[in-house]
């Protein structure tokens, strides 16, 4: 993965993940785009995001909590 995940230009933020996905959609995700996963620098295995679900759960909670300060 990159180092920078978020990063803003002026007032345009980016995210180089998905904060939306919880961790039915992320099985979904795995499952349904498995051939598109194939070895390379920045293409993590399906393991790999597979292993990484604590992480969705803790996120989500973090990006609605900032799109709230964001929109208020």
């Amino acid at each position: 993965a990159c180092t920078n995940q978020a990063f803003t230009i002026g007032k345009v933020w980016a995210f180089q993940f998905h904060p939306e996905v919880n961790t039915q959609v992320l099985n979904q995700m795995v499952s349904s785009g498995k051939q598109e996963l194939t070895p390379a620098e920045f293409v993590m295995s399906s393991s790999t995001i597979l292993e990484a679900q604590s992480t969705v759960n803790r996120v989500r909670p973090l990006f609605y909590n900032f799109l709230d300060k964001v929109s208020a």
